[in-house]
């Protein structure tokens, strides 16, 4: 799956879990994906996890297609 795939998915999924509740902008689906990637980005930074096969790198891409998402 590619950074801009993955952004994607992220953002579809928490616009398919909020919208039963509330009427929802992509916008806060947006902020809610960008919350997980970075607790993902700051949990692989901090266990030294991300030199060995790309992961790290994978989830900064995923970040930067989130900040472009439209």
């Amino acid at each position: 799956m590619t950074p801009q795939e993955k952004s994607k998915q992220i953002i579809d999924y928490y616009q398919k879990l909020i919208s039963p509740h509330v009427s929802v902008s992509i916008g806060l689906a947006k902020e809610c994906a960008m919350k997980v990637v970075n607790e993902i980005i700051e949990t692989l930074y901090l266990n030294f996890y991300d030199s060995a096969n790309g992961t790290y790198e994978f989830w900064e891409e995923v970040k930067n297609e989130l900040e472009n998402a439209s």
